[in-house]
């Protein structure tokens, strides 16, 4: 098994046990990152407003995209859970980070 693997198994096997603290913490990071993204993207128009360098607006977008798709992401998972939960075999993840082999 791969870093990478045991990376996502461990992630799975702590939002299994402590289900809702971590999707709080995930719905958290979703929305810090949307709101900076907003604001980003907020002070990315200014410059476009007043008629300034182009690249201040370019720049800025730019990265407040990036937050608000990444933001994306993280409320799209946390509202996919449940469904990937009701689907997954829990034990199976469990062994596999404590290290077993099933």
């Amino acid at each position: 098994m791969n870093r990478t693997e045991r990376q996502v198994i461990a992630a799975l096997a702590a939002l299994i046990e402590r289900e809702e603290k971590q999707l709080s913490k995930l719905r958290l990071i979703a929305w810090a990152l949307s709101m900076a993204g907003g604001l980003l993207l907020g002070f990315s128009l200014i410059p476009a407003i007043q008629s300034q360098d182009g690249g201040w607006f370019l720049g800025f977008g730019a990265v407040a995209g990036v937050l608000i798709g990444v933001s994306v992401l993280y409320f799209s998972s946390v509202a996919q859970w449940p469904v990937v939960k009701r689907f997954m075999n829990a034990e199976a993840v469990k062994d596999a980070n404590s290290g077993e082999q099933p």
